[in-house]
Parts: structure tokens; C-alpha cells; sequence
């Protein structure tokens, strides 16, 4: 193991591993801060110790990141950025074997071409996916990383018999198997494995949100300019139209600049497209996106339903959309000059974080050129928006900004020009950079997935910070925006929705909950913070104590406990699919006094973590027979169901089906012709089999190219001689349904 890595960083390096071999891929979904980047250095050496190699694909913004990281460490290491793989894929050599992917949630789509790129040359190559955020959205998000590398029914063994379905409809085996190749661990959980670390993040403190008259920033004209958008959104039709809407309406938010920005392009695209319709020319929604819409926010792609020649009702329609933008013009541009946002924003600069280096994050460019124009006057500001940067009015290099931010250490040279008090940043700045000398992170505005937050706090929550504690801080309006456009609602709904997959990172918004409560204390903001991962890092913590019992053991767990804690009485039972040569696939359930039994991982890691702490009393297996027969017809279910799952399933990758349909064919002229048909035996025993993401657009590829079947046929046997994954465990014959722990706790009852 590299001396230069931490223990807990060596402690992942072992795990992930362990998960490349048996996989043939790893997600490191460890949060913000612990060092994602050395461990994937570390691996990347071990692969060239072991006669392989390794490349890595990371943001553009991050190459030079990646560059010193690996100098630091003396790896050296090929580069990539993202935007590449979207143009043209990289030729890899064959002694190429692993490849690292950094801020891997960037290839969530699987219908983008970086996507794409990235899956082809993934197959058979072994791939690390970094991201502290892996889920976006949904579900799928999961399911098309982890297709990179397994193939969709590569988790039988834990009783999934498709990951994807599982993680969409919340199945607790997908638990199961999202943490067989996972490295996924919170802050808070490496300091309670390594007490070395105790202390070594600075403590986060939740400021209130800062709140401030949205009316008043737009001197009085609010509502008719809500009616203006409202009207403008109604001409593209329903559905483009309310995305139109809601992308209006966070600029509105965000501030006067950006609103006004957005609205005047949204005018000059309906100028252009009318003065080329009256010229007889049609537009095209390729020359929308590549000329007209230059410099645009892609958002502005909703206007095609209106733009597009097939609209019957498009003259009319334009006409309305034009007199409501001349009209919502008209209003922001005779608004007078108060900001009442910016001016609480000045507030908190000035008084709770007066004399703390401050990164002001917003997602819009125009917004972030306004506060700076805004501040530059009082504070020593610097300003970076895309490749574009400035300290005060002097423009400098996006990296020489960043680098005034960066930690004392790696300042190439004093410069008090980059002694800046404020960093104001769009999104551009919250992946990946390391700007730990700032002490306080401002969300000018909210973004539309919660992630981004939590990429933004992790510019300055790192490991080892000089700070003891960071602040973080939001601006809201008063009321009125937020039930309009139910923005709050939707990041609750997102960040609840990662209960049941990975959840590394605290809910970065918990001081938004209580807008309409009062101002909740500081220690119940913490404790809701953390409310979300709880139950994740209970089933990490069992998961490290089930994993130092080297063999099953030969007769079950029977324990009974009094808990000295605030929690409900509960009962825990652990049973087995076990197969003859020992293989297991767990089936956990727990069960609330008075309540049936339900199947959930994380709250029987709950439960044996309060096991630990609980006060032993005498048991005998005969008591635990009431619970053990309440669970039996959920278990024979599952063993019923699984037994199903290992028949195989209908073929479902697009690029297998198409060889499938090539294959049939030239197996019924080779067995008309009497020919040797050996060789589209060998492609269908492939085809059978599900495939990951990379190797199955190969063969579909391959099917597009025509050719004879039988020429495919032997393609696609030599594709999977040296690209199929490592297979799972043979599950043959019928398991046996067995104990392995049962555990009850009783509420100690309260003294009189």
C-alpha cells in the first residue's frame, strides 16, 4: 500500500479492490472531502505494479487538479477530460486495463454520446466510477452507471434478478448489492472508524436562511411580470411551455440581470426565426441549438415546439409570445433600481461572516457579473464564470482565480491582487477544487438538484481544514416564489428518494424545512442534517461488523437486550438462501412491536448497532419461534421468486437483439445448407447472457456493419472471449432456507 495514503484512504483502496475483481468495477461514492482522488491514484498504481495500466476521465475543469495529484504522489497517470470522450474517444492500448472516471455522475444518460465513448472502451477493462453524488434524479441514474460494468442481472446472488428494476421499484436486495460494489462512506463514519480523523473535518454549522423582499427587487411590478411569463409560456404548448415557465421563474429568483438576459434572447431567437420565415428559409432545431442559441442556456430549447415549421398555429402563436416578452421587458426594465437580494446578501458579508473568506455560489452567469459589479466597490472580490474570470475589473485565467482560493501550500507566488475576501462562482467552481481556505459557503440561489449543494459545501469541507467550523448559508425569498414554483418540495423529494441507495452526504438544505416554523436551534439543525444518511451508515456499520466473522457460523445468534435509549421496542431476524457449497443470499427483517415484519437492510443495521449498546438478558431459541413463523411466507416468497429470476430473461440490450435477429437467420440457412453451425452456437450461448452497457453497443455495432451471419457470429464469440466481466457465483440446485441471527429489544421502561 502507498505510504503516502491515509488509513482510511488505504482502508478503501483494499474494499474497491476486493469489488474490481469480482465485479469488474467499483463505485467510490465516498462523500466530499476524503481523498476520492488518492485512492484512485493508489489503484492506478497497484494496476501498473500488477503488469496493467490505467487512465483517467475527468471534468475539463479539473485536469490541472488531477495533475498535481498525481505529481504530489509521483503516478503518473494519462489524462482525459469528459468534453473528449463527447468529441472523439481516445484510442486506449491494449496493456490499458483500468480506467478511472472522475465526477462519474457527469455519465448518468446513457443516451449521450460521452456515454457512449466511455462504454465501449469500458468493455473488458476494469472501471472506477468517483462521484460523492451518484444520484441525481432517480434510480436510473444508478442503474446506468453500474451498467458501465455488470451486466444487468450480475446480482442473482443477492436476489436481484435485474438491478435496474430493483433500484426503480426500491427492492431492499438492491440495497444488498449497490453495497457489494460500493466504497460509500460519510465524514462522520470514517471519524468513528479511525480515531485519528477525530476532529480533522471542520463542523458544519447551518446558518437561517437569509430572507429578503422578492416584490420589492422588482420595485412593485411582481405580478404583472408573472402574468407576462405566464402568458409568453402558454405559446409553446403544455408541456414545453411549463418548462419554459419554471426556467423563467428561477431567473426571476435568481435575479434582475439574469431574468432580463434570458428574456432578451428568448426575443432575439423569435426575431431571427420569423425574419428567416419571411425570407422563405426554414430553421432547423440543429441551427437553434448551433447558431441562434450560441451562447444560450439550453433551457431555451423548450421554444422549439413553438419555433418547429410543424406547428399549425405557429404565426399566431409567435405573435402573442413576442407581445408577452415585449411586455415582460418593459416591466423589469422600468423597475427601479433596489435589490433588496443583493442588499441581504451585503448583510451577511457584513455582519455574520464579516472577516471570513466567502465563496457566493449562483447558477447563473449573468447574476454572478451583477454581484460583482455589486461588490467589487466594498469587498475584494473575485469572479469566475466558465473560462472567464476576474479580480475586481482586472481579467485573469479561470486557474490563476481559482488558485487564490486555493490552500496557502500550493499558491505558486504571493499576489495581492488574489487576496480576495469573496469568491463569487457559478457551478463551475463546485465540483472537484479543493478551496478549503474559505470558511463560508452562500447559495445566492438554490439549484434545481440538491447534489449541486452538496457539491458546493464540499469545496470547503475537506479534510485536514484550517478551519474548525464552516458556515453555510442560503438566500430565500419572503414567501410567494417558493409555493409557486415548489422548488423546496421537489430537492425534499429528491434527497429523500436516496434513503434506499447511497447516501454519503448530510441534507446540505436542512435549514430551509423550517421557513414557515420559526427558527429552529442549532443542535436540532444538525441533528436533521444528518436524519437522511442515518440509516446508510447504520448498514455500513454492520456491514464492517458482519464482515470480521470469517465463516457463517454453525448455529444462529440468539439474543435478547433492554436498550437504555429513547427508541421503540423491536425485533430483528437475519435468514439465508444457502446453497450447497455455501453460498448465502441474506434476507433481513425487522419488526416493530405491534407491527408485522417488512424486509429492510438499513433498519436491521439500526437495530444490531442498538444490540451493541443494549443490556443482555437470559433467551432461549423457543422464544424467538413467534417471530421466526411471521417471517417464514415472505422468505418462501423470495425463495420462490428467485428460484424464477435464475431462468434466464428475455433479451432487452438494443445491440443484442439486433445480432440476435442476424444470428436466427443464418442458423436456419446453415442448418438448411447442412453446414457446420458450431460457431452461431458459441454467439448464442453470448447472446443469452445479459451484457454490460459497452460490450452490447460493440455487437450492435457489429450486427450494422452487415457482413455474413457466420462472420458475426465469430466476432461476437472472440468479443466475448476477452471483454465478458467476471461471471457471478453458479446458483445451482435449490437452496435451503436457514438462521443466522435473531435479536429482540425491549424499551426500558420509564422510571416513576
Amino acid at each position: 500500500m502507498p505510504s503516502w495514503l491515509l488509513p482510511h484512504q488505504a482502508d478503501a483502496v483494499v474494499r474497491a479492490r476486493a469489488i474490481l475483481q469480482r465485479f469488474g468495477g467499483v463505485l467510490i461514492a465516498d462523500g466530499v472531502g476524503l481523498g476520492k482522488t488518492f485512492i484512485a491514484l493508489a489503484l492506478a498504481k497497484q494496476e501498473r505494479d500488477r503488469g496493467g495500466d490505467a487512465v483517467a476521465f475527468v471534468p475539463a475543469s479539473l485536469l490541472t487538479e488531477w495533475q498535481r495529484a498525481s505529481a504530489s504522489v509521483e503516478v503518473p497517470l494519462p489524462l482525459h477530460s469528459h468534453a473528449m470522450l463527447a468529441r472523439r474517444a481516445p484510442a486506449l492500448t491494449a496493456r490499458c486495463s483500468l480506467i478511472l472516471v472522475d465526477e462519474a455522475h457527469a455519465f448518468r444518460n446513457p443516451r449521450t454520446r460521452r456515454y457512449d465513448a466511455l462504454a465501449r472502451l469500458a468493455a473488458g477493462r476494469r472501471v472506477a466510477l468517483l462521484t460523492a453524488t451518484p444520484l441525481n434524479n432517480t434510480a436510473a441514474d444508478l442503474d446506468s452507471l453500474i451498467h458501465l460494468f455488470a451486466s444487468r442481472d450480475r446480482f442473482r446472488e443477492f436476489g436481484v434478478a435485474d438491478i435496474g428494476l430493483a433500484l426503480r421499484s426500491a427492492d431492499p436486495a438492491a440495497t444488498l448489492a449497490l453495497g457489494a460494489v460500493s466504497v460509500c462512506r460519510t465524514r462522520r463514519l470514517v471519524e468513528s472508524r479511525f480515531p485519528e480523523l477525530k476532529g480533522a473535518f471542520p463542523q458544519r454549522v447551518l446558518r437561517d436562511p437569509a430572507r429578503y423582499d422578492l416584490a420589492a427587487c422588482y420595485g412593485g411590478a411582481l405580478a404583472p411580470i408573472l402574468d407576462a411569463l405566464e402568458a409568453f409560456a402558454r405559446a409553446p404548448g403544455e408541456e414545453s411551455g411549463a418548462l419554459l415557465h419554471l426556467g423563467l421563474l428561477r431567473r426571476l429568483e435568481s435575479s434582475r440581470a439574469a431574468l432580463r438576459r434570458s428574456l432578451a434572447r428568448h426575443r432575439d431567437i423569435l426575431d431571427e426565426v420569423m425574419r428567416a420565415a419571411e425570407d422563405g428559409v426554414t430553421v432547423s432545431r440543429a441551427e437553434v441549438r448551433s447558431s441562434i442559441m450560441r451562447g444560450a442556456d439550453a433551457g431555451q430549447l423548450a421554444l422549439w415546439s413553438l419555433l418547429s415549421p410543424g406547428n399549425a398555429h405557429r404565426w399566431e402563436s409567435l405573435g402573442s409570445a413576442r407581445a408577452a416578452l415585449t411586455c415582460a421587458l418593459a416591466l423589469v426594465d422600468d423597475a427601479d433600481g433596489a435589490d433588496p437580494k443583493a442588499d441581504a446578501l451585503q448583510s451577511l458579508l457584513d455582519g455574520p461572516l464579516a472577516g471570513s473568506k466567502t465563496i457566493v455560489f449562483t447558477e447563473f452567469r449573468d447574476t454572478a457579473i451583477h454581484l460583482m459589479r455589486r461588490l467589487r466597490h466594498r469587498l475584494r472580490c473575485i469572479t469566475v464564470v466558465g473560462d472567464r474570470a476576474w479580480a475586481g475589473t482586472t481579467q485573469l485565467s479561470r486557474r490563476e482565480a481559482l488558485d487564490g482560493f486555493a490552500p496557502q501550500g500550493r499558491r505558486r507566488a504571493a499576489d495581492p491582487l488574489l487576496d480576495a475576501d469573496v469568491l463569487i462562482a457559478t457551478d463551475v467552481a463546485s465540483e472537484g477544487l479543493n478551496l478549503q481556505d474559505a470558511r463560508a459557503i452562500v447559495s445566492y440561489d438554490l439549484p434545481w438538484n440538491p447534489v449541486r449543494v452538496m457539491q458546493r459545501i464540499g469545496r470547503v469541507e475537506r479534510l485536514h481544514s484550517p478551519h474548525q467550523s464552516i458556515e453555510v448559508a442560503h438566500l430565500t425569498p419572503a414567501g410567494g416564489l417558493r409555493d409557486m414554483t415548489s422548488v423546496l418540495r421537489t430537492l425534499r423529494t429528491k434527497l429523500s428518494s436516496t434513503n434506499h441507495s447511497l447516501g454519503a452526504e448530510p441534507d446540505p438544505l436542512a435549514a430551509l424545512w423550517w421557513l414557515d416554523e420559526g427558527a429552529p436551534r442549532p443542535d436540532m439543525l444538525e441533528r436533521e442534517s444528518w436524519r437522511r444518511v442515518a440509516p446508510f451508515e447504520a448498514r455500513e456499520r454492520w456491514r464492517a461488523l458482519a464482515g470480521s466473522v470469517r465463516k457463517p457460523a454453525r448455529s444462529p445468534v440468539l439474543a435478547a437486550g433492554v436498550a437504555d435509549d429513547d427508541g421503540p421496542a423491536e425485533a430483528g431476524i437475519l435468514l439465508a438462501m444457502e446453497w450447497r457449497g455455501g453460498r448465502r443470499i441474506p434476507l433481513p427483517f425487522v419488526a416493530l412491536a405491534g407491527a408485522p415484519p417488512r424486509r429492510d437492510p438499513e433498519a436491521l443495521g439500526e437495530l444490531a448497532e442498538r444490540a451493541l449498546r443494549a443490556q443482555p438478558v437470559p433467551t432461549t431459541g423457543s422464544q424467538f419461534a413467534e417471530l421466526l413463523a411471521s417471517v417464514m411466507p415472505e422468505a418462501r416468497a423470495q425463495l420462490v421468486a428467485l428460484s424464477a429470476s435464475r431462468r434466464g430473461s428475455t433479451p432487452s440490450d438494443p445491440g443484442r437483439q439486433s445480432a440476435l435477429e442476424i444470428l436466427v437467420r443464418g442458423s436456419l440457412q446453415s442448418h438448411r445448407e447442412r453446414s457446420d453451425g458450431g460457431a452461431f452456437e458459441r454467439a448464442a450461448a453470448v447472446l443469452a447472457k445479459e451484457l454490460p452497457a459497452g460490450l452490447d453497443r460493440l455487437i450492435g455495432k457489429l450486427a450494422r456493419e452487415g457482413g455474413a451471419p457466420i462472420d458475426l457470429a465469430a466476432r461476437i464469440a472472440e468479443l466475448a472471449e476477452t471483454m465478458m466481466p467476471p461471471p457471478g457465483p453458479p446458483l445451482d440446485g435449490t437452496p435451503k432456507l436457514v438462521l443466522v441471527a435473531a435479536i429482540v429489544i425491549a424499551a426500558k421502561c420509564p422510571s416513576r
